[in-house]
Protein backbone atom coordinates (compact mmCIF):
# COMPACT_ATOMS: atom_id res chain seq x y z
CA UNK A 1 0.00 0.00 0.00
CA UNK A 2 0.89 3.60 -0.63
CA UNK A 3 0.32 6.53 1.18
CA UNK A 4 0.42 9.79 -1.10
CA UNK A 5 1.67 12.91 0.49
CA UNK A 6 0.85 16.79 -0.91
CA UNK A 7 3.51 19.48 -0.27
CA UNK A 8 3.29 22.85 -1.80
CA UNK A 9 6.60 23.09 -2.92
CA UNK A 10 8.88 20.87 -4.57
CA UNK A 11 11.63 21.33 -1.96
CA UNK A 12 9.64 19.58 0.55
CA UNK A 13 8.76 16.85 -2.11
CA UNK A 14 12.70 16.90 -2.48
CA UNK A 15 13.30 16.65 1.65
CA UNK A 16 10.85 13.92 2.26
CA UNK A 17 12.47 11.32 -0.57
CA UNK A 18 15.75 11.81 0.48
CA UNK A 19 16.97 8.55 0.59
CA UNK A 20 17.59 8.95 4.58
CA UNK A 21 13.99 10.63 5.48
CA UNK A 22 12.23 8.31 3.32
CA UNK A 23 13.67 5.25 4.78
CA UNK A 24 12.43 6.39 8.17
CA UNK A 25 9.22 7.60 6.96
CA UNK A 26 8.82 4.68 5.45
CA UNK A 27 9.61 2.35 8.87
CA UNK A 28 7.72 4.45 11.16
CA UNK A 29 4.37 4.45 8.90
CA UNK A 30 4.92 0.84 8.16
CA UNK A 31 5.41 0.41 11.98
CA UNK A 32 2.01 2.45 12.88
CA UNK A 33 0.12 0.73 9.88
CA UNK A 34 1.27 -2.57 10.99
CA UNK A 35 1.71 -3.53 7.44
CA UNK A 36 4.35 -2.29 4.44
CA UNK A 37 3.60 1.37 3.85
CA UNK A 38 5.48 3.57 1.41
CA UNK A 39 4.68 7.01 0.30
CA UNK A 40 4.81 9.12 -2.56
CA UNK A 41 5.20 12.88 -2.65
CA UNK A 42 3.17 15.02 -5.04
CA UNK A 43 3.11 18.88 -5.16
CA UNK A 44 -0.45 20.20 -4.95
CA UNK A 45 -1.27 23.88 -5.02
CA UNK A 46 -2.59 25.06 -1.21
CA UNK A 47 -5.90 25.93 -3.26
CA UNK A 48 -6.13 22.90 -4.55
CA UNK A 49 -8.45 20.12 -2.53
CA UNK A 50 -7.29 16.34 -2.75
CA UNK A 51 -8.31 14.23 -5.84
CA UNK A 52 -9.63 11.74 -3.34
CA UNK A 53 -11.13 11.02 0.05
CA UNK A 54 -10.85 7.10 1.45
CA UNK A 55 -13.62 5.80 3.53
CA UNK A 56 -10.72 3.32 4.88
CA UNK A 57 -10.77 3.56 8.12
CA UNK A 58 -7.08 1.88 8.08
CA UNK A 59 -6.40 5.50 6.29
CA UNK A 60 -7.93 7.64 8.19
CA UNK A 61 -7.07 5.94 11.98
CA UNK A 62 -3.16 6.22 10.50
CA UNK A 63 -3.77 9.57 10.04
CA UNK A 64 -5.62 9.94 13.53
CA UNK A 65 -2.21 8.52 14.67
CA UNK A 66 -0.13 11.35 13.28
CA UNK A 67 -1.99 13.67 14.77
CA UNK A 68 -3.70 14.51 10.66
CA UNK A 69 -7.26 13.77 9.45
CA UNK A 70 -7.80 12.77 5.89
CA UNK A 71 -9.55 15.89 4.07
CA UNK A 72 -11.38 16.55 1.24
Amino acid sequence: STLTLGVQYSFHQDKLLDIQCKQKLDGHLTAAAGMPLGITVIIQASTEKPSFVSSDTDVQDLAAAFGGQVVG
